[in-house]
């Protein structure tokens, strides 16, 4: 996702210019109606000035969420349908004066919905564990290569994964072009295939002034 601020971005609709003062979140569109010669001949980042509007446009190349409470999610839990439901049945068994019933249901309610909260937690903690980490990457900007984290990736960097010879799978959290080279790609988090593809660079015996195919 992007955020598109509607002070520097002119091609947002004219409601929502006026709904969302602050800027509007928005899918990321892909540069595919580029020519070849533009993909080609790219030289990376080469300001500060457009270092700094990339980053405060796409931010950082990684997502955080925040995990809730235990007792937010206890709260949601206990809010369900379900939960109001059984409570107020429990409720109408103490109009008749059903005094251990009614504590024994709404204990058993709250020993339900805990266990499941704390499933929902290992769960989700599990998931961000299986998260990728961040890895050192050369990068092109400023008409020179540098060391940084694919955390700080940006739209229109150029990336070197040849210089690091040392690191044979480097785990590269992006979606990219290759301009030279070629690459083995294991794709199976992404589309479940199993074998790695063979992926190669864009070729310069086509017209230039063509745009990519996908």
């Amino acid at each position: 996702y992007q955020l598109k601020n509607s002070q520097q971005d002119n091609q947002i609709d004219s409601k929502l210019d006026k709904k969302y003062i602050n800027g509007v979140f928005t899918l990321t569109q892909c540069p595919v109606n580029l020519t070849i010669d533009t993909y080609y001949n790219a030289s990376g980042i080469k300001t500060d000035g457009e270092f700094k509007i990339l980053l405060e446009k796409y931010n950082k190349n990684y997502l955080s969420i925040t995990q809730p409470s235990f007792l937010e999610l206890l709260t949601i839990q206990l809010l369900s349908p379900l939960s109001i439901f059984q409570v107020f049945c429990s409720v109408l068994w103490l109009l008749d004066e059903y005094w251990s019933y009614t504590v024994y249901t709404f204990i058993s309610i709250i020993i339900f919905e805990s266990v499941t909260v704390i499933q929902r937690q290992k769960t989700a903690s599990m998931l961000m564990s299986m998260s990728l980490k961040d890895n050192m990457i050369y990068v092109y900007r400023f008409h020179q290569w540098t060391l940084i984290s694919t955390k700080d990736l940006l739209p229109n960097d150029i990336i070197s994964l040849a210089i690091n010879k040392n690191d044979k799978s480097a785990v590269i959290p992006v979606d990219c072009l290759i301009l030279k080279g070629s690459a083995i790609v294991n794709e199976a988090s992404l589309t479940g295939e199993s074998i790695p593809q063979m992926k190669e660079a864009i070729t310069i015996d086509v017209n230039l002034d063509d745009q990519i195919q996908l």
